[in-house]
């Protein structure tokens, strides 16, 4: 199991989201400047932040899929 969790932790990002409400949640990187997370956690956000470990960066939220909850 050690082996998996170091092949797969660089993928995995903590997804801050802050509007009339703060929400925070894991996110999966699936791309070059991609991430997945869900779709509660960024609803109504007016901020999106991207963080791993101390490296920051701000998002942008292109799509949703509400009845997925992504």
């Amino acid at each position: 199991m050690p082996a998996l969790f170091g092949r797969v932790s660089p993928s995995v990002v903590v997804v801050k989201a802050t509007g009339k409400e703060r929400a925070q949640g894991s996110g999966v990187v699936v791309g070059a400047g991609q991430v997945i997370t869900n779709y509660h956690v960024v609803a109504g956000a007016t901020a999106v932040e991207i963080s791993q470990g101390e490296q920051k960066w701000t998002a942008t939220v292109e799509a949703i899929e509400p009845k997925r909850d992504l």
